[in-house]
């Protein structure tokens, strides 16, 4: 969520104070907590967060629900509450699905930018490099 959220230069900013930020340097923060697996990997229940806000403030989840709606919708909130109230245990198969899934789109996002960007290639995780060929 970090990166898909930042620009080219990897600048991203805080869903909840504004805070820009290296992409790096920012966490993934969740509107609903992510001991609820059911919306754990959810792109509408994350979006990066500076330190401060995700954890300090307890992730500001008034703030970052108010800033859903205004994104997805009146009610978007209320959708995601219900459906974290659902019980759900992912099974390795789906983890291992998430995890593909995931680096694949890292993966596409820093291959469109190492180019163009060379400071991010010191920050790519050496399983991601082997998926785009970055040498």
């Amino acid at each position: 969520m970090r990166l898909r959220f930042s620009d080219e230069d990897g600048t991203c900013e805080c869903y909840t104070c504004g805070k820009k930020d290296h992409w790096t340097r920012l966490q993934n923060g969740h509107f609903i907590s992510r001991k609820h697996y059911k919306t754990r990997w959810r792109s509408d229940n994350c979006r990066p967060q500076c330190y401060g806000c995700n954890i300090t403030r307890s992730g500001e989840q008034w703030l970052f629900g108010k800033r859903l709606d205004q994104e997805y919708g009146q009610g978007h909130t209320d959708k995601i509450y219900r459906l974290s109230r659902q019980k759900y245990q992912p099974t390795h198969e789906e983890y291992e699905k998430w995890i593909d899934y995931y680096e694949s789109h890292v993966a596409a996002i820093l291959a469109r930018r190492v180019e163009r960007n060379r400071r991010e290639h010191s920050t790519i995780p050496a399983r991601i490099i082997e998926r785009i060929h970055i040498h």
